[in-house]
């Protein structure tokens, strides 16, 4: 049936985490804190199209049976983002049904280059080149982008789903205009258009931000000063026992967050 019921006392495991920040905030190089946090799984890493941080994961790591980095052949050729997007889609599908072995960590780098892509598929291309495209086709390319992380999100073979995305800055008020030469005011969310940039929070149960202090990398946990994009789903009880900034480490918070 749909519906599993859950005992008393039990809370719905958090699904999948997304790590957001500026290049070299530690987004990437943290990932291999989860491989450290559940040696006996095996994991995939698909650097999606264009995303330039894969030299930041781990190359030998024993536990990685797939490590796939998108490759230009053809520089300076017109892309075919529907044939693109395609083989993103098979190479994840390929993945969560076992055709490299039985993974349960998928990680997947540079998320909003994800939605490049499915942009380029539903526009022909023009995307890359003009925004003078129908905006309605943005609603379509989000139902792609989301569509593929529920893919993964539900997979039943995939225990913990893992992306990183660049960070942007949205409007408190979409509607918000200019005024008086003074913008709106507008706080840190993942770079990701329109409204997608918010509601991509939704979609995961715990939403990290990176950052660099000094020489310690740390993950920001919970609203604070300009970074409004980040947030665990948890009781109140046990999200305010968590800390604002921890170090970036997963074994150090997997527990606390029942993962």
């Amino acid at each position: 049936m749909p519906f599993r019921l859950l005992k008393t006392g039990e809370i719905d495991q958090p699904r999948g985490v997304l790590l957001t920040g500026q290049p070299n905030s530690g987004k990437t190089a943290s990932l291999v804190t989860f491989l450290n946090t559940y040696p006996d799984k095996k994991a995939a890493y698909i650097s999606y199209p264009n995303e330039q941080g894969s030299s930041s994961f781990p190359a030998d790591h024993p536990n990685v049976l797939v490590r796939a980095v998108y490759e230009d052949t053809e520089a300076g050729a017109k892309v075919n983002y529907n044939a693109l997007w395609n083989e993103i889609e098979t190479l994840t599908a390929d993945i969560i049904v076992g055709k490299h072995g039985k993974i349960e960590l998928f990680f997947g780098d540079g998320l909003h280059k994800a939605h490049q892509v499915a942009l380029g598929k539903v526009t022909g291309g023009l995307s890359a080149v003009t925004l003078d495209f129908d905006a309605k086709l943005y609603a379509d390319a989000s139902k792609l982008f989301l569509k593929h992380i529920h893919m993964i999100q539900r997979a039943p073979s995939i225990f913990l789903p893992v992306f990183t995305v660049w960070e942007g800055r949205e409007k408190d008020n979409p509607d918000a205009k200019k005024a008086g030469g003074v913008d709106p005011p507008r706080h840190i969310y993942p770079e990701l258009p329109g409204q997608l940039a918010k509601l991509i929070l939704g979609e995961f149960g715990v939403v990290l931000y990176a950052t660099k202090q000094g020489p310690a990398y740390k993950w920001q946990t919970k609203p604070l000063g300009d970074v409004w994009g980040c947030g665990i789903k948890l009781p109140i009880a046990a999200s305010s026992a968590i800390e604002t900034f921890v170090p970036q480490d997963w074994a150090l918070l997997a527990k606390k967050v029942g993962m």
